[in-house]
């Protein structure tokens, strides 16, 4: 796992361009703390840094093809480099290093484009064809490993994190006030855009081709499959033993590693499935990693306990106190290039600390919920079709009674449930309804706290109007909740949330549950097969029903979150009162300092519940004010 950066110069040269590359790449050291290098040979600039997973010795980057022509600096693991190389070697290859580097340059070398949907895993890189002076970027998939560019003055930039894109002269480091809206909309900047005017997200399972000439090629190598309206549904049991063997394969092939590899165990279905299988699979003894809270509802210790006795890991854990959550609040908040409003960045960075003091690989349950409808958000879908059938006098009786429930600090009550659910009753489209249930702020988030000049900027745009295209033609509403969950939630906030997260401290995730072969399976089961009214997961359930405890495949869905309601009216208060100031907001011009601070009393005097706006606003200003410091 590793940061990359670099740039062309075909064009526009910029001046000591070896300098420039050198700080672009040393500006991602906590993604790549165990060595650098940089490749200067115009018109092309390479950086990059290194942890060192597979091959520590013979894996250090740029890594050059034998006959020079091809040089690659790649974030990621290939998962199947095994098989690649034994098949290369069948032909009678030869390989130098032991790296999935290098196995991946020799795919490259041959057919770049063509390569792309052979590989397993979890990367973005980049490729420099000295011969026909072309630079290729490619991002994995599901966009596990993030990849930012822009294209300046006939030049492409590129770096693993936005930010590190700003010390290239040629980007600007103005904001684009459009994306204001989508993230108070969406909780983050849906790709391809970013909150920089001049920087882009390559969009997962993409690629690019840069030349003289400017862009070539933009493409998909990767989409999700179409829906198949004659698909008959396959036994539960039949599906179930196929998905079992996809997931056991995945982890089989995610645990190779030249360093210890643990787990992320929440006491889920989807991480304590992963934590049976590999301590099956693993040949040393497995550790594994929770973290827990005071407040008893929002706390999972004892299930990740359960499942760590029950699997005979080596088990660590740790509680988060409200006061060192204010105290690490900053530091956890510092990891983001882009304003990203989901609030379980905070113990994701906390757990993620908590693994790299043993290991530096772990795999994490990430993409289960999506493949296998385990969000209660699916349900409610069902639901909210017959809630619109009822009387409307029955409707707005039980919008009455949501309204006059005081708020609470628990964690998913009954009455802040039915009133997320009753949320989404205004909302035409479902996919639009799905999002809000998924912790979305929806179109007109932000315009209770937006400043009229900026209100009037965002008049024209419409956050959530791409929605019906992200699933593929002929799709059925469930395969569009499907989409909507996998391109706007997984993608865009989970994993560039746990990305962060766990870059921050060197540590590498893993996710077996966005395998290829998995996910494939996983996206062409027909619903029924994944979820009722009632239940999600049934065929996740049923694959794994005798790897875990009977308790945790009862148990309800549960979000890793903290008492953010409370502890914004807690500890959480100085926070908001500075990076939030009638004072500081009135200077910025982009919110109503009056409307922002009346949301705020009402908060802490509990009339209304606005924690997750508060949030939103509160990690906005955060980021926001190391832009202006320029230490972004």
């Amino acid at each position: 796992m590793c940061g990359i950066a670099g740039f062309t110069t075909f064009n526009t040269p910029v001046s000591d361009p070896a300098d420039l590359v050198a700080r672009m790449a040393d500006h991602l050291a906590h993604r790549g703390p165990d060595g650098c290098g940089h490749l200067v040979a115009p018109p092309i600039a390479l950086g990059h840094r290194r942890l060192s997973v597979i091959d520590p010795v013979g894996g250090a980057q740029p890594m050059a093809s034998p006959d020079r022509r091809f040089q690659l600096v790649f974030n990621g693991e290939l998962y199947n480099f095994i098989e690649l190389r034994q098949a290369r070697e069948a032909r009678g290859e030869r390989f130098a290093t032991g790296s999935d580097t290098e196995v991946l340059l020799r795919e490259l070398a041959e057919d770049p484009v063509a390569a792309l949907p052979r590989l397993d895993g979890m990367f973005a890189f980049a490729c420099w064809d000295a011969a026909r002076r072309e630079l290729l970027l490619a991002r994995d998939r599901f966009g596990i490993k993030p990849l930012f560019y822009a294209i300046r003055n006939g030049e492409l930039i590129f770096a693993s994190e936005a930010r590190t894109l700003l010390l290239h002269p040629h980007v600007s480091r103005e904001i684009d006030r459009s994306a204001i809206g989508r993230y108070f909309a969406h909780g983050h900047v849906p790709a391809p855009g970013s909150i920089y005017r001049d920087v882009r997200k390559l969009e997962p399972g993409h690629y690019l081709i840069f030349g003289p000439q400017g862009l070539r090629r933009h493409s998909p190598f990767w989409e999700l499959p179409a829906h198949d309206p004659g698909g008959s549904v396959p036994p539960l049991a039949e599906s179930a033993g196929q998905v079992r063997d996809h997931l056991r394969l995945a982890v089989r092939r995610q645990l190779r590693s030249d360093v210890p590899v643990g787990v992320l165990l929440s006491g889920g279905i989807d991480s304590s499935a992963l934590t049976a299988l590999a301590a099956r699979e693993s040949a040393v003894p497995l550790h594994t990693f929770s973290l827990g809270f005071d407040e008893s509802s929002f706390d999972e210790s004892r299930h990740a306990l359960a499942v760590a006795r029950h699997c005979g890991t080596i088990h660590h854990h740790e509680r988060l106190h409200a006061r060192q959550a204010f105290d690490v609040l900053p530091q956890a908040l510092a990891v983001l290039d882009e304003p990203l409003a989901d609030p379980s960045l905070l113990p994701t960075f906390v757990l993620a600390r908590l693994a790299r003091r043993t290991v530096k690989v772990v795999l994490g349950g990430e993409g289960g919920d999506e493949l296998f409808g385990g969000y209660p958000a699916f349900q409610a879908h069902r639901l909210m079709d017959r809630f619109l059938r009822l009387p409307a006098a029955i409707r707005r009786n039980l919008v009455r009674l949501a309204d006059r429930w005081p708020a609470s600090d628990r964690y998913a009550t009954a009455s802040s449930l039915l009133a997320l659910f009753l949320k989404g009753r205004n909302e035409a489209s479902p996919a639009g309804r799905f999002l809000l249930w998924m912790g979305a702020g929806g179109p007109g988030a932000g315009e209770s706290i937006c400043s009229s000049a900026l209100l009037e900027e965002l008049r024209d745009d419409r956050p959530f109007a791409d929605l019906e295209s992200l699933a593929p033609p002929g799709s059925n509403p469930d395969d569009l909740l499907q989409a909507v969950a996998l391109k706007r939630y997984l993608e865009d906030n989970v994993l560039a949330k746990v990305d962060r997260a766990s870059m921050a401290h060197g540590l590498e995730v893993r996710v077996p549950f966005l395998d290829p072969a998995l996910a494939d399976f996983a996206l062409r089961l027909p619903t029924p097969c994944k979820l009722d009214l009632f239940r999600g997961k049934r065929v996740l359930k049923r694959a794994v029903r005798d790897l875990v405890p009977p308790a945790i495949l009862r148990r309800r869905k549960a979000g890793f979150m903290f008492p953010l309601d409370a502890w914004l009216a807690g500890p959480f208060q100085p926070c908001f009162r500075d990076w939030c100031s009638e004072e500081r907001l009135a200077r910025q011009g982009l919110f109503n300092p009056a409307r922002v601070h009346m949301l705020f009393r009402d908060h802490l005097a509990r009339r209304r519940n606005h924690g997750r706006l508060l949030w939103s606003l509160l990690v906005f200003q955060h980021w926001m004010a190391r832009h202006e410091s320029g230490t972004v």
